[in-house]
């Protein structure tokens, strides 16, 4: 991945996002084609009021190299480049979240298309607590 195709955007949801682009709108199409696409929060110290950029997936499952997003220019309101803070925080959230975004073992599909038993909700909700949520 290389920085100079990593773009900021500002939606008109109010998101701002950090993406890897792929490809830009032409005269036929009029989305932008990305991947990775994080979710840029800012965190005030309640001290000194200061903001600490931290990136998150913007969609579930979607953080893996083969996965592609695509963005409606329409709902972009602007694009920057984003700083070296943000490029380093994006790469790094990059490496943490792309093992979410592999596709499941064929054997753990099988369980999703059975419908959940009562036992199942109750496990769920009594879990103990340092047990990690799929």
């Amino acid at each position: 991945m290389d920085d100079r195709d990593i773009k900021q955007f500002m939606l008109t949801s109010g998101d701002q996002i950090v993406s890897e682009v792929i490809s830009w709108p032409d005269d036929e199409h009029t989305e932008i084609v990305c991947r990775n696409i994080m979710q840029i929060n800012i965190a005030l110290d309640p001290i000194t009021y200061q903001g600490k950029a931290m990136v998150r997936p913007w969609m579930t499952q979607q953080c893996h190299p083969r996965n592609i997003t695509t963005l409606q220019i329409d709902h972009i309101i602007g694009s920057a480049m984003p700083t070296s803070n943000v490029i380093t925080s994006y790469k790094t959230a990059c490496d943490f979240y792309s093992e979410e975004g592999e596709e499941m073992p064929e054997e753990d599909n099988k369980s999703i298309e059975e419908e959940p038993t009562y036992e199942d909700v109750l496990s769920y909700y009594f879990k103990d607590p340092d047990e990690k949520i799929h």
